[in-house]
């Protein structure tokens, strides 16, 4: 990376364009040659292979909504189908009022046109049916273990090419592996955020090393594909596109061809996206989980904004009674019933929600790490690769998930990993602030003030850390205050690159150390629901259950539905879903059973002889005691639940 230039005057500035980085006075550059590189390497080689591992152990094969809808949207698609063939919809079609959309199975499914369609973007089912067609149904519960390792080597690419450090690029990715920062919670079942985050971060990471010009519109269309398929996969990953804006103009040999390959890579990317909203919609911009858009700037806290959970007691049948029940038509809808979920954004959220997000950081950072990524922050502004990477897709990420009902972490992801790449840069330049002063003339007593001053400001910051917490944060932290303090003090005898570089590979040996450390007591345990458990719950339910059934069950035992659903040939429906769409039970019982279908009662014992015992079911219909569940093979039956 070489031919740097110093620009009189400028603080911290470094520049990647095409004739290598601009360094200047603060600058967080580091030289090209480090030492023993081929040790960075093969840590990053060590911390991929120790989360893939750990990730497979602790992967749970239990479903929620979330993971339900991926699955089985994956499976249509490795089916070479995108509706869903549910075979009791023409069942519960007859219900629903015509040109409505409704949520179905789980609130993961809308019910439009005669027809079922996930709720989610199809990105991820695709990652994940190309795993199911090439590798068979179980595969797909690697994918995100391999995700989480593609993200951990994008980090590091994309910080070393920023900062011209391998060893700065391992330690960030090991603070995004040793903080809480979630990465490796959301990848311990399928879910889409790390694999979009990887792809959007990965398109960056390859502008970054777009140097020059020569033939490379090829890669200019990888970065957009990346982008685009990040949006494919998570729709907000368009925020992305923010730092690119921002960045590719900055490359000198930045040509017309260039921004064409990158808007064909671009279309390509989220093309799947857009023909999916077609056919699902009708319209290419109108995204499944879209409607909160069509709310956000509404002000208005009326009855139909916000998300619903299908959490609550079981509900009594039915009061009031359904509307128009006086003309006697069972199958009628109650006046305001809720159909489809949404309008969950909204400008007025931000000043609960905004807050709260600020304490989802701190939960991840802690003090020091907050007062370091302030600190880079700053840097920033005179860095403009740093700045245009990170600071305006953090400000507006962070304003953007906080228009939401409630802050959440899966949300504020990409703000977490680029506030590591952030707090990389506040804490190098605050390790050699004193060196550079000392560069610019100040003298070695005042130099020394500063590392005092600055020395008993990281402490405080850092304040008694808990070693014994079972996370690793309070020793990143002490091993973070540590370096940065200690470097502040070789910068009075050292020049700031060597305290930079040194910095740089403390911080990479330092937490390598820790996660080592580590290693042996997390890899003690694995996931309590995985294949074998998969297997003997289908194998109870389907030798319980006759041809065509369909259980009744509620999420108050757990997430039974979702898994029914998906690994057995038995359909499942929550109770709370039937109050929802306001159908009688008893006129949807004697339509199931009138089709061929056999319904069953998933429930605790007091709530099944409620429900039997309602005056829309009985007498009607007598019930038979198929298996009376102990509570220690609940899991036999899809059932986890704290009660």
């Amino acid at each position: 990376m070489g031919g740097g230039r110093d620009i009189p005057g400028s603080l911290g500035v470094s520049c990647l364009m095409s004739n290598g980085p601009v360094t200047g006075r603060f600058s967080t550059a580091l030289p090209q040659s480090e030492p023993l590189l081929w040790l960075a390497r093969l840590m990053l080689l060590v911390l991929c292979s120790v989360v893939v591992w750990w990730l497979v152990l602790r992967s749970s094969w239990y479903l929620a909504i979330d993971q339900f809808g991926y699955l089985t949207f994956a499976s249509d698609l490795a089916a070479g189908r995108i509706a869903h063939p549910w075979p009791i919809l023409p069942i519960l079609g007859q219900f629903f009022p015509p040109g409505f959309d409704v949520d179905v199975l789980a609130q993961a499914y809308v019910y439009r046109g005669g027809e079922l369609f996930c709720r989610y973007s199809p990105g991820f089912p695709m990652l994940l049916a190309i795993a199911d067609i090439f590798f068979g149904p179980g595969a797909m519960h690697y994918v995100n273990p391999i995700a989480a390792a593609v993200l951990l080597g994008v980090l590091y690419v994309l910080v070393a090419r920023l900062f011209g450090s391998e060893w700065l690029g391992l330690g960030v990715a090991l603070l995004a592996t040793l903080l809480p920062t979630y990465v490796l919670l959301w990848s311990i079942s399928p879910l889409r955020d790390v694999p979009a985050h990887a792809a959007a971060l990965g398109g960056l990471a390859i502008l970054l090393v777009l140097r020059d010009g020569r033939r490379s519109s090829l890669r200019w269309g990888a970065v957009g594909f990346l982008l685009g398929f990040a949006v494919t996969i998570r729709v907000d990953a368009i925020l992305y596109l923010i730092p690119f804006v921002g960045l590719a103009p900055r490359w000198r040999s930045w040509r017309r061809q260039e921004l064409l390959g990158a808007a064909v890579g671009l279309a390509i990317g989220v093309a799947p996206l857009l023909v999916y909203n077609a056919v699902a919609l009708g319209n290419p911009l109108r995204p499944t989980q879209g409607m909160e858009l069509e709310r956000i700037l509404s002000q208005l806290n009326d009855s139909t904004g916000g998300e619903e959970e299908l959490a609550g007691d079981l509900p009594s049948w039915l009061s009031p009674a359904p509307a128009h029940a006086d003309e006697g038509d069972a199958r009628s809808t109650p006046r305001g019933q809720r159909f489809l979920q949404g309008g969950g954004l909204r400008l007025s959220n931000l000043p609960e929600t905004l807050p709260a997000s600020f304490d989802i950081y701190a939960g991840v950072f802690g003090r020091l790490g907050l007062a370091l990524i302030f600190v880079g922050a700053l840097f920033a502004w005179r860095n403009p690769t740093t700045f245009w990477l990170t600071v305006p897709y953090v400000l507006v990420a962070t304003l953007f998930f906080s228009m939401w009902p409630r802050a959440d972490p899966r949300y504020l992801l990409g703000v977490i990993l680029l506030g590591s790449v952030l707090l990389a840069n506040g804490a190098l330049a605050l390790a050699s602030l004193a060196a550079d002063l000392r560069r610019d003339g100040i003298g070695r007593w005042r130099a020394f003030v500063v590392w005092v001053v600055a020395s008993g400001v990281i402490a405080l910051l850092l304040g008694r850390p808990d070693l014994t917490a079972t996370n690793a944060q309070p020793m990143v932290l002490l091993v973070l205050a540590g370096l940065v303090a200690a470097a502040l003090g070789s910068g009075l005898w050292l020049g700031g690159e060597r305290v930079r570089q040194w910095f740089a590979v403390g911080l990479g040996v330092g937490l390598s150390l820790i996660l080592l450390a580590r290693v042996p007591r997390n890899m003690a345990s694995r996931a309590s629901f995985q294949a074998p458990q998969v297997e003997a719950a289908r194998a109870t339910v389907e030798a319980a259950t006759e041809d065509r059934a369909v259980i009744f069950t509620t999420i108050d035992i757990g997430r039974p539905a979702e898994n029914i659903n998906f690994y057995t040939d038995a359909q499942a429906i929550y109770l709370r879903e039937v109050t929802r769409w306001g159908v009688s039970p008893g006129y949807l019982l004697d339509e199931l059973v009138k089709a061929g279908f056999r319904p069953y009662l998933l429930l605790p014992e007091a709530d099944a002889r409620r429900w039997i015992e309602s005056k829309f079911v009985y007498p009607w219909f007598r019930p038979e005691m198929v298996a009376n569940i102990p509570a220690t093979e609940s899991r036999r039956w899809f059932v986890a639940s704290a009660f």
